[in-house]
């Protein structure tokens, strides 16, 4: 089902779509805007603009299905040919970056949870060397500093 029941919809949940089919019609056309397209095709509206869905609203759906069903998700782009997806590093590193960075898709509270949701979930998913390399770009992307290290410490400069 393309939309969400609008009885359930509250002004905290303000989305129309929803997350796995926009997932799904994302992975299988490539492209957000194809998606949101294929489902104006479809009759699909927004129940409060009266308009067909736009490639930003398909991409945010999508992408709120990705950070909270990482390894389905994953799975299933590599079953759709999605090669790019193939090297799990660059994937969970995308994911990341895009979860921490699109601001409109979650709130604060959800942030940390997913932040130590994928952080949990990175252990069992990369190998030992892949995920030494993503505690980098997890530190690098939060701004934290690891437990246990220093970070307000400055290298020294060399002469």
């Amino acid at each position: 089902m393309a939309i969400k029941d609008p009885d359930i919809r509250n002004t905290r949940e303000w989305s129309y779509l929803d997350d796995e089919t926009c997932f799904d019609l994302w992975n299988k056309f490539g492209n957000p805007r194809r998606a949101a397209r294929y489902l104006g095709d479809q009759g699909l509206l927004n129940p409060d603009m009266k308009t067909p869905p736009t490639g930003a609203g398909v991409y945010v759906a999508a992408l709120r299905y990705m950070v909270w069903n990482i390894e389905e998700a994953h799975r299933r782009i590599v079953d759709e040919g999605g090669d790019w997806a193939l090297d799990r590093f660059k994937y969970l590193k995308w994911v990341l970056e895009r979860g921490n960075r699109q601001s409109n898709l979650m709130g604060v509270k959800l942030r940390k949870k997913f932040n130590d949701d994928i952080l949990d979930f990175a252990v069992k998913f990369l190998d030992p060397n892949d995920y030494e390399r993503f505690l980098e770009i997890y530190y690098a992307e939060l701004g934290d500093c690891p437990e246990g290290e220093d970070c307000d410490e400055e290298e020294p400069v060399p002469a």
